[in-house]
Formats: structure tokens, sequence, C-alpha cells
């Protein structure tokens, strides 16, 4: 126990992955062993998944926030600008499963898993002595990753729903209706 460093795992490690997957498939899909999947592998491995949901994010709230604000004052590319936006217009649903550190932490920061109080500290910097950034538990972590992929499931059917208003919009149009009869063929309305 204690405090790990945030590393990718080793071949044990995928000895431990083979082993698991070897036993669910005996237990038909069914083992408690596979609920405790080690945290120095699980772990990295949500956080990496949170990263790319993170990411995903980007476009659908800068375009919300585009369509609440059309001249906003600030680059709509600046992420941090856009939760703040979103997070001041009463909108912090979009934004409470997004925390920036666990984003970035793999990535351009340290990160730091304790066995001994289940917990993923993000650093300042590379560097341990720069501060902790962020703390959250190991059970946390996955309810970031659920949280955040619900977000995108939000979004993505509110851009669908939008489009297809748009949509119905236009082939309810006179603009459509004079497109209509204007190409139209000569036996088209026989």
């Amino acid at each position: 126990m204690g405090v790990n460093s945030f590393e990718p795992p080793d071949v044990s490690d995928s000895d431990t992955l083979v082993r698991l997957r070897d036993k669910k498939r005996r237990d038909g899909g069914h083992s408690d062993e596979t609920a405790n999947l080690p945290a120095k592998i699980a772990i990295p491995r949500i956080l990496r998944q949170y990263a790319g949901l993170f990411e995903l994010s980007r476009e659908p709230l800068q375009d919300m926030t585009a369509a609440l604000k059309p001249n906003a004052s600030f680059d709509l590319r600046d992420h941090g600008a856009v939760i703040e936006f979103l997070n001041g217009n009463q909108k912090q649903s979009f934004t409470e499963p997004i925390v920036p550190d666990l984003r970035h932490g793999p990535s351009h920061a340290s990160v730091e898993l304790d066995d001994e109080h289940d917990a993923v500290r993000v650093y300042n910097s590379r560097q341990k002595d720069s501060g902790i950034s962020t703390e959250v538990s190991y059970a946390e972590v996955p309810q970031y990753y659920y949280a955040m992929a619900d977000l995108l499931g939000a979004l993505a059917h509110g851009i669908l729903l939008t489009e297809q208003r748009i949509l119905l919009s236009y082939l309810r149009s006179d603009e459509f209706k004079c497109a209509v009869a204007e190409n139209a063929g000569p036996n088209h309305f026989q």
C-alpha cells in the first residue's frame, strides 16, 4: 500500500488483466474479482477515457455558448472561458462533470495514486513539490467519467433534435416549396 506514482502498468499488470479476463470467461462473465481491478491499472485507464470524453465535449459546449451568446466577448476556443460563461449563466449542469485537472493531469502534470487513502492527486506541474491542484477519491474517478459520458449523450441528443427542428422548419417553409416548384420537371405536377 502507500503512494504509487502514476505510470503505465508493467508486464505483471498485463498478466493480471489476462488472468482476470480468463477467470471472467470461466465464470460466465460474472466475477467478483473483476470488480476489484487494482487501482494502479484501473484509475489510469479511466482517466485516459475521461480525457477523451473531455475533448469530445469541447465543440458542443462551444456551440451551445455561441447559441446563448452570439457576440461573445471571449474566444470560444478557450474551454476555460466557455465553462466560466456557462457557470455564470445557470448552466452548471453542463459543467459539473468537467474537471480540467483530471483531463490534464496525466498529460501535462503529475498524478499520484494513494492506495492508503484511496485518493488520486493531481499536482500543478510534473514536480510534486508544486502543490496539489486537485484531489479526488478513487470512487469519484468513475463517477466523473460516467457523468461526462452522460453529458456527451445529452449534448449529442440536443444537437440531433436541433438539426431535426431546423430541417422540419425548412421543409415547411415557402422557400422550400418554391425551390421544389422551380426544380421540378414538367411532368411532376400532373
